[in-house]
């Protein structure tokens, strides 16, 4: 019941603000900023509409105060941890990373509906969180090159916030432990410096390429890269049919609209990930080493087809109910084969925790879809990683 005043009127929470945030925060993660409205976000916490302008200005500074206050929470253990060992430091940010789950999204995903000058502040103040973390490691490994120490710091966040990507419980403190191990045999690798490429191409049979003929597949090719480069909310079917050479209502003859476009990437996305998972399994070798193979084709497949996957990782909030839940359906069976392989070789390991730590891995490498950094040598230096985060 709400407390009262003199007068009997209902008084306001003192942490109306933190409430109105916290249920802002959880919305914007689950559907997206686009897809949730400031009276969804007030039905939330219960009260109207308009008592969400008493605290903000609109959904905009709303969603940037979100941001800004997980932000701040790294910073704090970051500014608690950066005179002491490099473990303690992980530790406080696993700490923080589980208690705001939703902050690695928000920053990686839904950070690009803010202004310009919030998207240049959030990325200098996490790269600020990168070298803090790199700084510590070069003092425990002063031979570790400036640019070594940024990838493996990088990487080791990327695991941190990996918690926020899925719904997996570890039980606490074991979750934080569990989480600072994988950050922490990332920063423990060797995986830098590589001398050269080792890894042999993979062939997808990228049919796209030679199929550019057919007009459906043009379109496809055009939404994927339009839909990765500005968001699915901001492109139009007159985009996609312009970018794919087709007049006006003409691209209608090949989808529905536009929804059934974008199920169709997702479609595609889904049916390459099965293909890797395939070929790895033909081999018929033990679990370690098969693990080891699905790990090395999906690194692979994100790093030859980035505009797909980036429209995979990001857009599928956009498809309606229940067309997100089937696309979840596919990449939940994806990744429980992951944890089928992971569970035999790590026996110790609970289902759960079987789960949380291949979450890890693939958040690590989902990360760096977009990285150009060592293009030649990306690819192996993931799959070490990777590996080292799942414990092979």
């Amino acid at each position: 019941m709400a407390e009262r005043g003199p007068t009997g009127a209902a008084k306001r929470p003192r942490d109306r603000k933190a409430q109105i945030a916290g249920a802002a925060g959880g919305l914007f993660r689950e559907l997206g900023y686009h897809r949730v409205g400031i009276e969804d976000i007030a039905a939330a916490v219960g009260i109207t509409g308009r008592a969400i302008y008493r605290h903000f200005a609109n959904k905009q500074d709303l969603l940037a105060h979100v941001v800004f206050d997980g932000l701040s929470r790294l910073e704090k253990a970051v500014d608690a941890g950066n005179d002491g060992p490099l473990d303690a430091l992980v530790e406080g940010l696993a700490a923080v990373m589980l208690e705001s789950r939703t902050l690695g999204v928000l920053v990686q995903r839904e950070a690009r509906h803010l202004d310009d000058a919030d998207q240049r502040e959030i990325a200098r103040r996490t790269d600020a969180v990168v070298a803090e973390i790199g700084a510590l490691l070069q003092r425990d490994r002063p031979q570790q090159a400036d640019a070594d120490a940024d990838l493996l710091a990088r990487a080791a966040l990327a695991v941190l916030a990996s918690p926020s990507y899925h719904a997996v419980v570890v039980p606490r403190p074991a979750g934080e432990a569990l989480l600072a191990h994988m950050a922490l045999a990332v920063l423990a690798s060797d995986a830098v410096p590589r001398e050269a490429p080792t890894t042999p191409a993979v062939d997808f049979d990228d049919s796209t390429t030679a199929a550019r003929a057919s007009r459906r597949e043009a379109v496809l090719a055009a939404a994927i890269e339009l839909f990765a480069r500005h968001g699915y909310a901001a492109v139009r079917m007159e985009d996609v049919g312009a970018a794919a050479g087709i007049a006006g209502p003409s691209v209608y003859q090949h989808f529905a609209g536009k929804t059934d476009l974008l199920m169709a990437v997702l479609n595609r996305g889904a049916e390459w990930l099965q293909l890797g998972l395939s070929q790895a399994f033909a081999t018929g070798g033990e679990p370690r080493a098969t693990l080891l193979l699905v790990l090395r084709s999906y690194v692979m497949f994100l790093r030859q087809h980035t505009d797909l996957m980036r429209v995979f990782l990001s857009e599928t909030i956009y498809l309606p109910d229940d067309e997100r839940h089937a696309i979840r359906r596919v990449q939940h069976e994806y990744v429980s084969e992951w944890v089928r392989l992971l569970a035999a070789v790590r026996t110790g390991l609970s289902p759960a925790e079987a789960r949380f730590v291949v979450q890890g891995a693939v958040g690590l490498v989902n990360d760096f879809v977009n990285s150009e950094a060592r293009v030649g040598q990306l690819d192996d230096i993931l799959v070490q990683l990777g590996s080292e985060v799942l414990g092979l």
